[in-house]
């Protein structure tokens, strides 16, 4: 994977860290939503349940 395509995803109870790859395209055509950070519910296998991971820096 490029690494400009991805993302670092993490949560925040856990500290877990997932990686995910992001359209730069389609984000960039969004606008100002452009700007929000990604979030996605995952599974966790520490909590054994889906969380919020959150986008972070790389």
């Amino acid at each position: 994977m490029a690494q400009q395509h991805l993302a670092r995803l993490r949560a925040k109870e856990t500290g877990e860290v997932y990686y995910t790859r992001i359209n730069k395209k389609r984000r960039a055509a969004r606008g100002s939503k452009g700007a929000q950070k990604l979030q996605r519910r995952k599974y966790s296998p520490k909590l054994r349940k889906h969380i919020l991971f959150e986008e972070t820096k790389k």
